[in-house]
């Protein structure tokens, strides 16, 4: 309590702050496909995995979705790839022959335990095929 005639004695010090906020490009991919194995018949075979899932989350614009694989595939087969989003508009089921748009226009925000389906085909006349692995690589960039 001050006394009359008294005065109040204030202090005040500023300092200035900086701000940024940088771009922010998370993709976590979890599970672990089954082997994709087909057999030779009269017709074009093939063999499909959707246990795989992808979350994700970006404050940029038009991002998108790039699925790459480390090597060709054998003559006369192919490996597809499909994603669900919600963000974005998915291209559907997309031959990764090199590198493939899965994924366009992903807006700010995330999307979580989206589905990832692989499918990999042989034609007719592939009757045997030792096995192998390829390694897929999703890429979320502008």
């Amino acid at each position: 309590m001050c006394s009359p005639g008294a005065r109040s004695q204030n202090a005040s010090a500023t300092q200035e702050l900086a701000i940024e906020v940088k771009p922010v490009t998370r993709l976590i991919v979890s599970g672990a496909p089954l082997p994709l194995v087909v057999s030779s018949g009269g017709g074009i075979s093939s063999a499909t995995d959707a246990s795989s899932r992808y979350s994700l989350v970006t404050n940029l614009k038009s991002m998108k979705i790039v699925a790459s694989i480390d090597s060709p595939m054998p003559s006369g087969t192919s490996l597809a790839i499909m994603l669900e989003s919600t963000k974005g508009v998915s291209r559907g089921e997309v031959e990764i022959a090199g590198s493939a748009e899965v994924v366009t226009g992903i807006g700010p925000g995330g999307e979580t335990d989206q589905r990832i389906m692989y499918r990999f085909s042989a034609l007719p006349g592939v009757t045997e095929l030792a096995s192998g692995e390829r390694t897929v690589t999703l890429t979320l960039t502008d």
